[in-house]
């Protein structure tokens, strides 16, 4: 039969889009039996002997005695799945592309083969690699075949009365892949969450001070840890939220870690530069002496292409990057190669010089006192000026009363002088530090929108005829009393609108032509998952149409959150009309 008959003969392929093909409870519960019944290593949960979920064509060969499979997981390691449609047959034919469930949405896999046909098919079989989890990966895929003189597609039985779609669930061995999460779909339409895995040493992440990060490739990084002993990093990578490392392993691995030691938390945003990600340990925030019997801080980067958690401060002196204190801000300065960081409870400065693995005390302004809440993040102009701010007035364990003269306005470090600066007119509002920054770059111009943890928003922009500062208005509050902490704050690059999410729960879209907050609801009030977690926290962490961030409590399991804003919207608008 000629293969011009195929294209001609049996129709075009099923168009309904990756978005259409609705995942039942139904479809979950078949496959959870199926997994249940086969014990296969990198198995493949959909064979002859387990039911084909209604909605889908069978993985396996309805035509043949053996039953072969046409759509499977052949090889597991590492993150991946090798995966392989087709049998082999010259009297098959492959569909271009598979999909895979990335736990929210089907995400297109285009395969490897023969020539190409008609710019559609390949014959025989084609393969690709997907990344895998502990859980099992759903997988589509499309096979055409010549039978008793005839083509049949997407064949459930030997009838193959309806072309479909094929189903295939491929599982990992035990140990074949780091502890894995995928996205649970929240009530409404436009959230997702994901679980922070527990790790290999026994870690389970309740809480998270990091907020999350986005790389340029889109991957998402977050920290969890349980605030008493240890901290791990996470990466979300095609919908799959895995482990890449743990403070207390990666230590051990380099000989650093001393008895009774502690990483009570990583509270630093990741920090991505050239194939890294970024963190430091910060192991105790109290505002007092204790940080002096506790060891000083490590820096810690994830380096992606050796799939490898590293202590960087192994190779300094003593160990760490300072005798005692911790990290609760870092920026990356990437034309220096270097990161700058803030330390608590002092707020001293440090330099960690990448190439050299060295660490450097900037000093600190005079404070007037010992101890302060430092800013949670810092930035940078054109220059590589670096910008801070310290304060917080509403609480004695934030520090109890600033001085105004001394903390209502922000501070600059130049490298070039070595010197600290105050920028007095660059004011801010009660005493309060910024804990949150977005920054964008163009042509001779860079502009960072940022705002303190209740909520009140300020620009700053750098351009050839000079730098502004200019406070732009707030969500309608002085303090946390009404609202909660402001404490997730995240633009997109369009800079038209800021989303600003209370740890109440209240949701803000703050117009950044109008200068002006609108409130969306309450999302605590709509989202059961949301509303058990008392922390949400993170900033600039924006990939494509969603925001991320970090939820957590002091018991439960650590929650990365990713929101699409206008379907969310869409979505918190239909359940009010409801």
């Amino acid at each position: 039969m000629k293969f011009r008959r195929l294209v001609t003969g049996i129709g075009v392929l099923p168009q309904k889009r990756l978005q259409t093909l609705l995942w039942s409870v139904a479809v979950l519960a078949a496959l959870s039996a199926a997994g249940a019944a086969s014990a296969a290593p990198c198995g493949n949960l959909l064979t002859a002997s387990a039911a084909t979920p209604s909605g889908f064509a069978a993985a396996y060969n309805p035509f043949t005695p053996a039953k072969e499979l046409l759509l499977q997981g052949t090889d597991c390691a590492a993150g991946a799945a090798k995966i392989s449609v087709g049998s082999g047959s010259a009297e098959q034919y492959v569909y271009k592309n598979a999909l895979y469930w990335t736990g929210s949405a089907w995400q297109e896999l285009p395969l490897s083969g023969s020539a190409l046909i008609s710019d559609t098919w390949y014959k025989g079989s084609a393969t690709a690699s997907m990344p895998i989890g502990e859980t099992p990966r759903y997988l589509l895929g499309y096979v055409c075949q010549s039978n008793a003189g005839a083509w049949k597609c997407g064949c459930t039985d030997i009838a193959c009365a309806k072309p479909q779609w094929q189903l295939q669930a491929v599982q990992a061995p035990a140990g074949a892949v780091e502890p894995s999460a995928t996205a649970i779909n929240g009530k409404l339409d436009g959230i997702w969450y994901w679980p922070m895995p527990k790790t290999p040493n026994g870690l389970l992440p309740t809480q998270s001070w990091s907020g999350a990060a986005s790389t340029p490739s889109g991957d998402v990084y977050v920290a969890g840890m349980d605030h008493t002993t240890n901290s791990a990093l996470y990466r979300l990578h095609d919908g799959v939220l895995s482990y890449v490392g743990d403070a207390k392993s990666a230590s051990q691995a380099a000989g650093n870690w001393h008895s009774g030691e502690t990483a009570e938390k990583f509270h630093t945003r990741p920090a991505w530069h050239n194939g890294r990600a970024y963190v430091a340990t910060l192991d105790t925030s109290s505002l007092d002496a204790t940080y002096l019997s506790r060891r000083g801080f490590h820096w810690y980067a994830y380096d992606t292409g050796a799939n490898r958690f590293l202590d960087l401060s192994a190779a300094q002196p003593g160990g760490t990057g300072a005798a005692h204190g911790g990290v609760i801000a870092q920026v990356v300065d990437p034309a220096n190669n270097c990161i700058y960081a803030a330390i608590a409870p002092t707020g001293d400065l440090y330099r960690y010089d990448i190439a050299t693995g060295k660490s450097t005390h900037l000093g600190r302004p005079d404070y007037r006192r010992p101890y302060v809440y430092p800013g949670r993040t810092m930035w940078l102009d054109r220059a590589g000026r670096l910008y801070f701010t310290a304060g917080n007035d509403q609480s004695t364990g934030y520090g109890g009363s600033y001085d105004p003269a001394v903390f209502n306005h922000v501070y600059v470090y130049d490298p070039t002088s070595k010197t600290i600066a105050e920028k007095k007119t660059w004011m801010l509002h009660n005493q309060r530090a910024v804990d949150a920054a977005q920054c964008f770059s163009a042509v001779e111009e860079r502009s960072c929108l940022l705002m303190d943890n209740v909520g009140h928003i300020y620009e700053f922009r750098d351009l050839p005829s000079g730098q502004t500062w200019t406070y732009l208005g707030s969500i309608g509050q002085e303090s946390s009393d009404r609202l909660g902490y402001a404490w997730v704050f995240q633009v997109f690059p369009e800079q038209k609108k800021a989303y600003v999410l209370t740890t109440n729960g209240k949701f803000f879209e703050f117009d950044l032509v109008a200068n002006k907050a609108s409130f969306l609801g309450d999302l605590k009030a709509l989202e059961p998952t949301l509303a058990q977690k008392i922390f949400l926290y993170g900033h600039d962490a924006t990939a494509g149409a969603r925001f991320y961030f970090a939820a957590s409590s002091r018991t439960g399991t650590a929650l990365l959150v990713a929101v699409d804003p206008d379907r969310l919207k869409a979505a918190m608008a239909a359940a009010r009309r409801s």
